[in-house]
């Protein structure tokens, strides 16, 4: 999930007049969650993306929800495996076919 919020800048003035206020429209993930998570209306990872992750990382040695997680977490920035989006699925997939 996002939340919409308006930050407030000041500017200052070139020729030492008032400042300005020029409010800013920001948008932050909530939760855990990085650029990677299905924060966003796409739809989450299918359990065929998923079994195929575990395999390519079985096939390193990284074996296990915990191992799979950390390693995902350190090379591939995923946060939540949970919320994992299909799009970012097939990202990693392909980057873990290529060696990575």
């Amino acid at each position: 999930m996002f939340k919409d919020l308006i930050e407030l800048v000041e500017l200052p003035h070139k020729e030492g007049g008032p400042t300005h206020l020029l409010k800013i429209p920001v948008r932050l993930a909530t939760g855990q969650g990085g650029t990677e998570d299905s924060e966003s209306d796409e739809p989450k990872m299918t359990d065929a993306q998923r079994r195929f992750i575990f395999r390519l990382l079985g096939d390193k040695g990284i074996e296990g929800e915990q191992e799979v997680a950390e390693y995902l977490q350190e090379n591939y920035e995923v946060l939540d495996l949970k919320k994992l989006g299909k799009r970012r699925a097939s990202e990693i997939i392909e980057g873990l076919k290529e060696g990575g």
